[in-house]
């Protein structure tokens, strides 16, 4: 079951039976998949990295891979519509600052998976295709609810002086080096950080994620580069870190809304700052 970002591997109603505290089954574990797990009925306890929390009927949760956890019921029979699945390097970029408990979008979410666990179930025709569209609504859903976004141009500087050293020294690097391949794991890994750590410091110091500040300045420098140069379209995408003109285009269409072609197209007419608007 795949789309054109997730690779759905397993939509299904999962039944959890009663174990007591202490039970050696209870003992945390993580996986390589993402998971989406919501609650349908019963109570139960779950622990992500250790902290334990109470999980109720309609408590939706995002498990990414390799994080610790576990969840059992500590009333009986609990279910759950559970949803495993693989993502794209985008998509797991947008995906990096949605915690583990959702609170935001819950109601939505909640409702995609049981549609996605109904299609699953019940395999009539074009079910694989519904059900991964139904994962990846969820997804962008998420992202968006828990990606700050920007309200005009790069973040204030008055945000960053309160900022940590390594957190500010982040930054930097982004302005750099926005040119290169990043990811937020390769991002993570270069400064020994988690991706949560580094995703939670970052937006908490500038307001925005890490890769949604590299992707400003990435747009910032390919409208230059657009406006002041005779480099091709596909150059500026080469010269500002996207991996293919196809997402170059889609990335600034969407920040400014114009393709590529026709913002250098009216930044030579008479009128240029007519499509010169905030990246969003």
């Amino acid at each position: 079951m795949e789309s054109k970002h997730v690779t759905v591997r397993a939509a299904a109603r999962v039944k959890y039976r009663f174990r007591p505290e202490g039970d050696p089954s209870l003992a945390e574990h993580s996986h390589r998949l993402y998971q989406l797990v919501a609650v349908t009925s019963g109570q139960s306890r779950i622990a992500l990295s250790g902290e334990a929390l109470t999980a109720r009927e309609g408590d939706v949760f995002f498990l990414a891979p390799g994080l610790s956890h576990t969840l059992y019921s500590t009333d009986g029979e609990m279910s759950v519509h559970e949803v495993r699945f693989s993502v794209s390097d985008e998509m797991a970029e947008l995906l990096a600052c949605v915690p583990p408990r959702i609170l935001c979008e819950a109601d939505r979410v909640r409702e995609l998976l049981a549609f996605a666990v109904e299609e699953g179930t019940d395999r009539r025709p074009h079910y694989r295709e519904l059900v991964a569209l139904a994962v990846e609504s969820a997804l962008y859903i998420l992202a968006r609810a828990y990606a700050p976004q920007l309200a005009e141009g790069l973040p204030l500087l008055s945000r960053t002086e309160g900022a940590a050293s390594g957190i500010e020294t982040v930054r930097e690097y982004l302005e750099k080096n926005f040119d290169e391949r990043i990811t937020l794991k390769s991002l993570a890994d270069r400064f020994s950080l988690t991706r949560e750590h580094l995703c939670r410091s970052f937006t908490a110091a500038f307001g925005v994620s890490p890769i949604h500040y590299l992707n400003v300045c990435r747009y910032e420098r390919a409208r230059e580069l657009l406006a002041k140069t005779d480099m091709s379209v596909t150059e500026v995408a080469a010269a500002t870190g996207y991996s293919s003109i196809h997402y170059f285009s889609r990335a600034f269409s969407g920040a400014a809304g114009v393709s590529p072609y026709e913002y250098r197209r009216v930044c030579r007419s008479a009128e240029p700052s007519s499509v010169e608007g905030p990246a969003r």
